[in-house]
């Protein structure tokens, strides 16, 4: 028996345990964000002419949504008779379709903000290898081309797509942080940048973009004072 049959016939008598926030994929081929209490997930779906809304724990399990409230802008979104999902009418009027969901999951308590664009979904993309050059002025150069990224999937409302460039140019900054130990200006781009590398890893998740826009605010500050030293 081969190593390789062996390990199927284990997975499938064994199969694996389900862990809280192992599964992010959206179950109706929707937009899909983590709520900020770290426990509630939904998924936000355009469907013909009605926008639904699904909620999930944190083993991404449905969850009967009339134990809370939504609505949009200043309508409140409607249940259905099962409770699968909320729904409210949708016309499309922008391209792509922009709607901002506000969610309460107990009686008095704040309300979260969840920001669905709606873009076609673009080619995948093929990322290269990451890799931290040596030179200060090519680590900055990466970090660029990290923020142009990030710009991108902004645009786009891409908020869960992130975390890479986000990331990534979160531990570049680091690396240049051990090679510079002179210029005050861009110790502090160096540290903006690492904070905001964080922020924009969490907010993205939650979908939030009033949080998105601060927290690249912040990047951009950092990355600044880095374009002006090194980026001739």
């Amino acid at each position: 028996m081969t190593d390789l049959v062996l390990l199927i016939i284990l997975s499938l008598q064994h199969p694996p345990t389900p862990v809280p926030h192992g599964d992010h994929n959206p179950k109706h081929g929707g937009i899909f964000f983590m709520a900020p209490d770290v426990f509630h997930h939904l998924e936000g779906v355009i469907d013909g002419n009605e926008f639904r809304l699904y909620i999930y724990n944190n083993f991404t399990e449905p969850l009967d949504v009339r134990k809370f409230q939504a609505r949009v802008g200043e309508e409140r979104m409607q249940a259905a008779s099962d409770g699968a999902y909320f729904r409210i009418p949708f016309q499309k009027k922008d391209d792509p379709p922009e709607l901002t969901a506000f969610v309460r999951y107990v009686e008095g308590g704040p309300e979260e903000r969840f920001d669905f664009i709606f873009f076609p979904p673009p080619p995948p993309d093929l990322l290269p290898d990451f890799t931290i050059p040596d030179a200060p002025n090519e680590i900055v150069r990466e970090i660029l081309v990290r923020d142009d990224r990030i710009k991108a999937l902004m645009t786009r409302g891409a908020w869960t797509e992130l975390f890479i460039p986000a990331l990534e140019a979160k531990d570049l900054a680091l690396a240049l942080d051990s090679k510079v130990t002179t210029n005050p200006e861009v110790t502090l781009g160096i540290k903006k940048i690492v904070r905001a590398g964080w922020m924009l890893d969490t907010y993205g998740d939650l979908g939030n973009r009033e949080k998105v826009e601060a927290a690249y605010a912040l990047f951009a500050a950092g990355a600044a004072p880095l374009k002006a030293a090194y980026a001739k």
